[in-house]
């Protein structure tokens, strides 16, 4: 039976464990939490912090598996990072990266003549009030990576928005990074894909 270690076990993740087990495969269940919601429905838990690609390195390397699932953008790098370093099939940790921090995203579509709203990342508010001349308002301004599910995110219409959008992003930093980019107005896309 194949194994394969899966980062992440919250409410919303119950679906991919049974699925799993259905499909016949033995799910290791990893999480920063341990009273994660999802650990019953898998065929094993570990109480982990999977972010940490040296914590889960040591932890696979110790207790071997066929696979490396990450199912939300805090896993992403550690998968890739650890899979590779296992041998295992996955995504480059290049590719997690540029998956996951919206700022090495943006400048990967610019590098490859993607069109992109005019942007800029910065680390500090001085570095922010120095940038936003060249993009004006409105604009947003978010982490490059937070974790996933929009957190820190701000449409700023006028200068008098920067200190409190800074302030309202800063504690979602995961990198030391933000991003300010012009604001394009529309419809919000999420699309989820897999090639093979």
């Amino acid at each position: 039976m194949k194994k394969i270690a899966v980062l992440g076990a919250g409410f919303y993740n119950i679906q991919v464990y049974k699925e799993l087990r259905n499909a016949g495969y033995y799910a290791l269940a990893i999480d920063g939490n341990e009273n994660a919601p999802a650990a019953p429905f898998a065929n094993e838990f570990k109480h982990l912090n999977f972010s940490d690609p040296n914590t889960l390195l040591e932890f696979l390397t110790q207790n071997p598996v066929d696979a490396i699932m990450p199912i939300n953008d805090w896993g992403t790098v550690s998968a890739a990072i650890v899979s590779k370093s296992l041998g295992l099939r996955g995504i480059t940790p290049e590719a997690a990266l540029a998956a996951t921090d919206k700022g090495i995203m943006r400048d990967c579509w610019k590098n490859n003549g993607i069109p992109n709203p005019k942007y800029f990342v910065f680390s500090t508010l001085n570095e922010l009030k120095e940038g936003i001349q060249n993009i004006g308002f409105p604009c947003v301004i978010k982490p490059t990576d937070s974790g996933g599910s929009g957190r820190g995110i701000s449409v700023l219409q006028g200068i008098e928005d920067l200190e409190w959008a800074f302030d309202f992003a800063k504690p979602f930093v995961r990198n030391n990074r933000m991003i300010c980019e012009g604001f394009v107005n529309g419809t919000e896309l999420t699309v989820e894909a897999i090639t093979v």
